[in-house]
């Protein structure tokens, strides 16, 4: 560690002072279908369920819900078409019952993106990662 330069090493599990980074592929799981799943696979995560087409809502919601309660997982990435097949008030509604440390982010497929996404809606994805409780 080199505290001239406030570098951090990873993770390495060993007593009360160690350093957590939050950005390890690790902490990151992807539930996606297979050709988005690829890609992330291919970015070097490793934590990957796919969730084949057509979407099975009771898959979705399981898998989910298995995927968030991991220890190390702080961040899952599905797709938009996951989202809107599973509907996108009962995923807001899934989403809500999950630990409040897993953050959970929606991207375009292959396909592309599907809706707009505005700042607010980024700027409280961004506030609620670091830990603000208002609304941005």
């Amino acid at each position: 560690m080199n505290e001239e330069h406030g570098d951090h090493e990873a993770d390495t599990g060993e007593g009360p002072d160690r350093v957590l980074n939050p950005l390890r592929r690790d902490r990151v799981a992807i539930v996606a279908d297979r050709s988005t799943a690829t890609g992330f696979k291919l970015a070097g995560i490793t934590h990957i369920h796919i969730i084949d087409l057509p979407v099975d809502h009771d898959r979705v919601k399981r898998t989910v819900v298995e995927v968030s309660a991991e220890p190390d997982v702080k961040f899952i990435i599905t797709t938009e078409h996951i989202v809107d097949t599973y509907g996108f008030e009962d995923f807001e509604k899934l989403r809500k019952t999950l630990p409040e440390q897993v953050i959970v982010s929606v991207i375009p497929d292959r396909k592309g993106s599907r809706r707009k996404i505005g700042e607010g809606h980024l700027y409280k994805l961004i506030g609620r990662a670091i830990g603000l409780r208002r609304n941005l």
